[in-house]
């Protein structure tokens, strides 16, 4: 038999790549004790309040979970705020605006390869609409934060927003002990969403619809997949675009990746 810290080992690894030897003995047994009681949580809401707590150790009073991407605008609207409590009046102010276009944390978020503060991602390399963003939400009681990404199988990222009404001071050792936690979290979140879904938010796509997306997705463009199937180059680009619609994507990319995370193809 494993014990608890040898097993917290193995998962903790696998989600998040962090040697959980890094981690601080208390904060280990934090740890352990946050992993058993996410187990029990049957809610998003009652997980987010145990995630909440455990931030708090770090000087953080805000979270925000999201799945982050490269879509279009109102995809990457639709699924902003999986759970969290970020102040409602910022969140109302934030989607009426359509501030995630213009949004340095949630754009350092999808290329994240480790946790980050927020002010020493946004020093450098920030625009003045991005820049008027983090003053205003500054203004709503979020001043500076951590930004982390947790990589899901079929490419799918979980972003994650912790927030702060003060300026943080995190070294090395918080940063991974909170990305440890999180990638936990994260876990046991998809295990809720997954629990919870139907098969009616899936889109139906037809046999020859799949078809075409699996071509698409092994890199095939319409002349070869009209050769492929032979049908014609119309026919190809009238199953795209049903495909399109289907999946809310505008190009045969997005479309692809919708497809797999949603494990609707298997191209090979």
């Amino acid at each position: 038999m494993y014990d608890d810290s040898i097993l917290l080992a193995l998962v903790v690894k696998s989600i998040s790549g962090i040697d959980i030897s890094l981690i601080l003995p208390e904060m280990l047994m934090h740890l352990i004790e946050f992993t058993k009681a996410v187990a029990l949580t049957q809610t998003p809401q009652e997980l987010g309040e145990i995630f909440h707590k455990v931030i708090e150790l770090y000087g953080l009073n805000y979270f925000i979970a999201s799945t982050v991407s490269h879509d279009a605008r109102y995809q990457k609207e639709k699924h902003h705020g999986i759970v969290g409590n970020y102040p409602q009046d910022w969140v109302q102010y934030y989607k009426e605006n359509h501030l995630i276009t213009c949004d340095p944390v949630y754009k350092a978020v999808t290329v994240a390869q480790r946790p980050f503060l927020w002010h020493d991602a946004l020093d450098s390399n920030i625009d003045p609409t991005e820049k008027r963003l983090m003053e205003e939400a500054s203004d709503f009681r979020l001043k500076d934060g951590v930004g982390l990404a947790i990589y899901q199988p079929q490419g799918q990222i979980f972003g994650l927003g912790l927030a702060s009404s003060d300026y943080l001071e995190l070294d090395r050792s918080a940063l991974l002990e909170l990305y440890a936690f999180s990638g936990v979290f994260i876990l046991a979140l998809n295990d809720l969403l997954n629990s919870t879904a139907s098969t009616e938010h899936i889109p139906h796509l037809t046999k020859m619809e799949k078809t075409v997306l699996n071509w698409l997705a092994r890199g095939k463009n319409r002349a070869d997949i009209s050769d492929i199937l032979n049908i014609t180059e119309s026919t190809v680009k009238f199953h795209c675009q049903n495909i399109y619609t289907k999946l809310e994507v505008d190009n045969s990319r997005l479309a692809v990746i919708k497809a797999l995370r949603m494990n609707m193809i298997h191209p090979y």
